[in-house]
Order: structure tokens, then C-alpha cells, then sequence
């Protein structure tokens, strides 16, 4: 059977540790689809994804990551594996760190924390780019769109939702959380 938007937002929201939050939780995510027209569901859906592909923040996540990438180092030209295959100390280096009591868990705060910050300033970028290069002014946002793909109105304020949507900080307010 076929869970309807609600269900399936509140799921959603469940699992971020946010559904019981006034300040963001279930009725906010409807008033906001009421009132502007935000497509509750899709960006929940979107920021959830979006929590998804940020590590955890342990020791443990970061060399399974190191141990996916040296992996990929010996057929891979991208900058992670390509990096690894010249550097192969490098590896080494970082698996030597991560067993480290002081600074195994100060190296995945570090990792988990540019994952952020680089998925939030990407969500900015959505909510609104602007850019003033070269004397070039250019700007942008993301719109929803009719079905014949005209702009009814933009969707924005992803980098804040995606902010408070951490899955970390709500399981420790919540007791819940987490996927």
C-alpha cells in the first residue's frame, strides 16, 4: 500500500529526529507547504539525501571511506584515487592517524565537518547564486515549475533546512534520529 505525502513526511522527519521539533517539526514542514507553496515532501526527501552522503562522525566511518578510495586507486583517474596511487604513503598516514586515541576522532570531527560545510555552501548556491566576476553579474535560483517547465516560484532556504536537519544533533536532542 501506497503511504500518502503525510505519512511519508512524518517518516521522513522521524528519522532526521525533527517530527516533534515546533520550531521545524511536521506542522511547520505543512504550514510552509500552505503557505508558500514548498514542496514539503521533495525537500525533505532532497535534504535527507543530502544527510545521507555525510560520514558519521567516527573513527570507523572515515576508514571505511579511506578503505573505499584505496580501493578505487589502482583504476581511477579522479583526484581521490589518482592522489592515492602516487601517494600510497598517504594511506598509511591517515589509517595511522585514525587509530590514534587523540587524533582518530578530531580527523573524522574534521572530515564530517568540511561535508557540511561544502553540502551547505552547494545548497546556498540552489537557494540563490549570485556571482560578480569580471564585472559579469549573474544570478539564479531554482523554481518549481508548471507541467509546460515555466517557473511558478522558487524554492529556497535549503541551506538553512539542511542545517537543522543534522541527524547528529537531533538524535542527541530527541533520543531518535538517524538512518
Amino acid at each position: 500500500m501506497m503511504e500518502n505525502n503525510d505519512e511519508m513526511l512524518l517518516k521522513i522527519l522521524d528519522e532526521l529526529g525533527v517530527s516533534n521539533r515546533r520550531d521545524i517539526g511536521v506542522d511547520w514542514w505543512r504550514d510552509q507547504e500552505r503557505s508558500h507553496g514548498l514542496p514539503a515532501l521533495q525537500v525533505a526527501l532532497l535534504l535527507r539525501q543530502a544527510w545521507r552522503t555525510i560520514h558519521e562522525p567516527t573513527t570507523s566511518a572515515v576508514a571505511a571511506a579511506l578503505s573505499g578510495l584505496e580501493r578505487r586507486a589502482h583504476g581511477d583517474e579522479s583526484y581521490q584515487g589518482g592522489s592515492l596511487r602516487r601517494n600510497p604513503e598517504m594511506a598509511r598516514h591517515v589509517s595511522a592517524a585514525l587509530a590514534d586515541s587523540r587524533l582518530g576522532p578530531a580527523l573524522a570531527y574534521l572530515i564530517r565537518s568540511v561535508q557540511i560545510e561544502t553540502v551547505g555552501a552547494i545548497l546556498q548556491i540552489i537557494d540563490g547564486g549570485e556571482t560578480y566576476e569580471s564585472g559579469l553579474a549573474g544570478s539564479w535560483m531554482l523554481f518549481e515549475t508548471d507541467e509546460n517547465l515555466d517557473p511558478i516560484k522558487p524554492v529556497g532556504d535549503l541551506a538553512h533546512l539542511f542545517y537543522e536537519l543534522d541527524p547528529v544533533v537531533n538524535s542527541s536532542r530527541s533520543g531518535r534520529g538517524r538512518f
